[in-house]
């Protein structure tokens, strides 16, 4: 029971994603009509277009009465901006789960590199070892050789 109720709501709220979706889309392609200035006439009952754009809003060029403090508000209001943006960016770092997380996922990454590292000199040391111990049997087969020669 559930599930489905889960499966109704799921496919309830993807289906208004696909309309606001399509809605987008097709102002979008309204205002994309335009080819040397003749646009497409509108349909009878057609609703405006959802896509908005964005405008930027720039200081008259010309200084008049109060335009500085407008100018002094406007790069405040940015440096404010600016500042709650850097706060949020350590507000993540300060995130003690993430933190661990990361700390245990540097500390995991530096012992598999320690690891590999002493795996390969491990291997030369063993190979030496080998040789070394090699060495010392033919050495000892050659002194009981000579033994059982001098005996026999």
């Amino acid at each position: 029971m559930i599930v489905q109720m889960m499966k109704m709501l799921y496919l309830s709220l993807r289906q208004k994603q696909l309309m606001d979706e399509l809605a987008k889309l097709a102002g979008i392609a309204a205002t994309a009509t335009a080819s040397g200035g003749k646009f497409d006439k509108k349909l009878a009952g057609e609703k405006p277009p959802q896509h908005k754009g964005k405008y930027r809003k720039f200081l008259p060029v010309v200084e008049g009465t109060g335009i500085g403090s407008q100018e002094r508000e406007q790069t405040e209001k940015n440096i404010e901006q600016d500042h709650l943006q850097e706060f949020s960016i350590s507000h993540d770092i300060l995130n003690v789960e993430k933190a661990v997380t990361m700390h245990n996922v540097k500390r995991e990454k530096k012992r598999r590199s320690e690891k590999g590292k002493a795996s390969a000199t491990d291997k030369n040391l063993k190979k030496l070892r080998k040789r070394e111990i090699s060495r010392k049997a033919r050495q000892k087969e050659n002194k009981l050789f000579r033994f059982f020669k001098r005996v026999l």
